[in-house]
């Protein structure tokens, strides 16, 4: 049996992630140790990235259809992974002064693809898609942008593409995304994004701006849906507001209000507009999120460094994980990493006692199978407190055949037993994406 080694690394690789230093945040700050950020110091996601998009030619009908390619730049197969459709607005155009371009564009419309899958190293895969915009939209110029996400909403790399929808007179709403405010911090509004801190079961509300742009009044339904960081994780709840009447050609504030969940974690918010009467959507998307206060953990990754299929391999396994969201909550752990099948457990490792504070965690080593693996083969992560309460579970598939791992070799890994790094401060766990900063890669 491997042994337990605890690595101390103040000094990771970093790609365009906030870290931040380990000093004691005061409970009534909003962010936590967040707030203290030092981007010295950061977390490496997985480098997957979308590397171009093909369309086919613009039809009459408001369908997309289209390939992208999906590369993986890593040593290690990535699996679990999605992809997701994002409809907005054309790119806003660069300063003038500094070249930036500033990505604020609004979006209309989110679709997660539900068929999984895995990457071995270096690997590029290409996929086929056909998307059906909402028949609700304005024609005119729009942008897909296709990003690598997985099952938890983490998103990697993507890339944009032009569409235009065929030109239709219908009546919409502008929504301009607000701040939150809540009774807790009495002197404060924050950003629609900015993840403050809530404590469970308080009261705060997200502010917005309704332009109706259209010749008609149009009677409105906010309504919300509530997810657990991202999408891509499932709806939790649909929060239903009062009917409001929006007058033609005017503005109207909208003080959408939201009581904070029980359960700590990071939560996610949709605002639309429906038609009252109809149901039909009538404006674009504005998105909140929050954290609620509190003790929670989860695996932020799971990466296969290497493959076992057979009795007495090791497949070498690296799991990150993360502690509370609140950057303030101290979380005590126990880690089991299992490799199964339809029997069953073939092999699993415990790494006991991991104290997770405001940073990311990460641990590597082998896990020996009993037995050959058989149909279904899939590494399960889960994670329980101190009282043996199960607090979060993870698992990604070995969805390879042996004439594929073949493909694949990967020398030169270090086999040590599963410790853990301590990386230090970082805002990956309220940030909805990896990468800080959008970037295209070449590929040669």
């Amino acid at each position: 049996m491997p042994k337990f080694i605890i690595w101390i690394n103040t000094i990771l690789a970093a790609i365009f992630l906030f870290a931040g230093s380990s000093a004691i945040a005061q409970n009534n700050d909003p962010f936590g140790n967040r707030s203290q950020a030092d981007t010295s110091v950061s977390y490496k996601p997985p480098a997957v990235y979308v590397t171009k998009i093909n369309l086919e030619p613009t039809a009459t009908s408001n369908q997309v259809k289209g390939k992208f390619m999906v590369w993986n730049n890593e040593k290690e197969v990535i699996g679990d992974l999605l992809y997701r459709i994002d409809l907005l607005d054309p790119l806003p155009k660069a300063d003038p002064e500094s070249g930036n371009v500033e990505d604020n564009a609004a979006i209309y419309d989110r679709f997660v693809s539900t068929n999984k899958f895995s990457l071995l190293p270096n690997e590029r895969k290409e996929f086929s898609f056909t998307y059906n915009p909402p028949s609700t939209l304005p024609g005119g110029n729009y942008r897909i942008q296709i990003t690598a996400t997985n099952s938890r909403g983490r998103d990697m790399g993507w890339w944009d593409a032009d569409v235009q929808l065929p030109v239709q007179k219908i009546n919409f709403i502008k929504l301009i995304t607000g701040p939150l405010i809540s009774p807790e911090y009495p002197d404060r509004t924050f950003p629609a994004q900015a993840g403050p801190n809530i404590s469970p079961e308080k009261s705060f509300n997200l502010n917005i701006t309704a332009q109706n742009d259209s010749a008609t009044d149009l009677k409105v339904t906010p309504i919300l849906y509530l997810y657990e960081f991202d999408v891509a994780r499932g709806l939790l709840d649909t929060i239903n507001g009062k009917a409001i009447s929006v007058p033609a050609h005017q503005k109207k504030t909208i003080s959408f209000p939201v009581i904070a969940a029980k359960v700590p974690r990071v939560y996610y918010g949709i605002l639309v507009l429906k038609d009252a009467a109809s149901g039909k959507q009538l404006s674009n998307l504005a998105e909140y999120r929050w954290v609620v206060k509190g003790e929670h953990a989860e695996v932020l990754a799971m990466r296969v460094v290497k493959t076992a299929t057979g009795k007495g391999q090791a497949a070498i396994i690296r799991v990150d994980l993360v502690g509370s969201a609140d950057a303030i909550t101290k979380t005590k752990v126990d880690l089991n990493v299992a490799v199964k099948d339809k029997q069953g457990t073939a092999g699993n490792i415990d790494v006991k006692g991991v104290e997770l504070g405001d940073g990311v965690y990460t641990t590597q080593g082998p896990i020996t199978l009993a037995r050959d693996l058989e149909e279904n083969k899939v590494i399960v992560a889960t994670l329980k407190n101190q009282l043996g309460k199960e607090i979060d579970i993870y698992s990604i598939p070995l969805d390879f055949n042996a004439a594929t791992l073949k493909t694949w070799t990967n020398t030169g890994i270090l086999q040590i037993g599963f410790g853990i790094i301590a990386v230090g401060i970082v805002l990956v766990f309220v940030s909805k994406i990896f990468f800080k900063k959008k970037q295209r890669f070449q590929v040669k």
